[in-house]
């Protein structure tokens, strides 16, 4: 609308909804999913995804509710490492995801890419037998 483009960096991408058109979730230096905003909040497919907007406080819930954290230790970036480096932390990792890095494939929407062997179905969901 304004030929203008502007990075912004957070892990809250609650903060980030109202205010950007695509979203890229990077951990570790590397991307995860790439997408519209709506989309990536509506059809997110990798589970670091999920574990970002499981910990966007919300209204919904009581006062002083503890925010959902995801378990582990960030990796060491001073330390190479083969496959993905979400896997150590990731609830739905397998052997193959130490060993391969997943490449960023597109996912049903246009414009919409992720970088997991086993990507989310639906909210609490991972697709079986995904390559």
């Amino acid at each position: 609308e304004r030929n203008m483009a502007m990075i912004m960096v957070s892990h809250d991408v609650g903060v980030l909804a109202g205010r950007t058109d695509e979203l890229m979730v990077m951990y570790g230096g590397r991307v995860m999913e790439r997408a519209t905003t709506r989309d990536l909040f509506a059809h997110h497919q990798h589970p670091y995804t999920r574990a970002l907007l499981e910990a966007v406080p919300r209204m919904d819930l009581p006062r002083h509710s503890r925010l959902q954290a995801i378990p582990g230790v960030p990796p060491d970036p001073t330390v190479a490492m083969g496959g993905c480096r979400f896997a150590p932390r990731c609830p739905a990792a397998m052997d193959r995801c130490d060993e391969e890095r997943p490449p960023l494939v597109p996912a049903a929407s246009p414009k919409h890419e992720y970088a997991c062997l086993l990507p989310l179905r639906g909210v609490g969901d991972v697709e079986e037998g995904a390559a």
